[in-house]
């Protein structure tokens, strides 16, 4: 992990931000890595798996990133704790493999990681400690090619499913949809010293989440799986 630099004094709402996001970030890595592990076993096209692995490489870079903003903040300098259910990807017992990768990647790279993008950019916006926007520019454009990546990756496994498994899938994604809009209905207001440390109000989050979950989210899903 990254080393403690000089610390420029924030708020412990910024400091349990950045140290949600090391974790987030970490556990990213994890579960996109054990999907790289499901996609060699069923055979996805090389360039696929080439970008599944660069998601990993990415993702434990950004943990990285993550650590040296929450120490800049002045967080401690002590291990992180992650939850082991972040270091896993959930799926029923017997679910066969084709389907928990379908499932997966519909939820959390074209749901999650296209939501996510937008969601960085408008951070990167209020940003002025460098630090933290060094690192959540570098983040923004990370995140932009994981969605992509999602997309991709879901159009080929879709390819490669039966009709029973996609339909099962078009049944779910409006419940994905739904849940990313929901959690991200924050009524958390933000100071302004908080704003420059890449922190974003409840009502952002909202208003950008549910534009991009009606104006991309919902119309690749019904584009993919009519």
């Amino acid at each position: 992990m990254a080393h403690k630099v000089k610390s420029l004094v924030a708020s412990e709402r910024v400091q349990l931000q950045w140290q949600r996001r090391v974790s987030a970030e970490y556990g990213s890595a994890a579960i996109a890595s054990q999907l790289l592990h499901w996609l060699i076993q069923l055979g996805v096209s090389p360039d696929l798996l080439y970008q599944c692995q660069e998601v990993v490489r990415e993702e434990l870079m950004h943990t990285d990133l993550s650590r040296e903003v929450y120490l800049a903040a002045g967080g401690g300098d002590q291990a992180i704790f992650i939850h082991p259910q972040q270091l896993v990807i959930p799926h029923a017992e017997g679910e066969e493999l084709i389907y928990r990768a379908l499932e997966f990647t519909a939820d959390f790279f074209c749901c999650g990681e296209t939501v996510a993008a937008p969601l960085f950019r408008a951070m990167v916006e209020g940003t002025t400690i460098d630090i933290a926007k060094k690192s959540l520019m570098r983040i923004v454009k990370d995140e932009e090619g994981h969605g992509e990546f999602g997309w991709e990756l879901l159009e080929e496994l879709l390819s490669i499913s039966t009709s029973d498994q996609r339909n099962r899938l078009k049944e779910r994604v409006s419940g994905f949809v739904s849940r990313i809009v929901s959690t991200n209905q924050m009524n958390e207001t933000i100071r302004d010293d908080e704003t420059i440390w890449g922190l974003l109000s409840g009502k952002v989050y909202a208003d950008i989440t549910a534009t991009t979950a009606s104006e991309v989210l919902v119309p690749n899903f019904k584009s993919l799986l009519k």
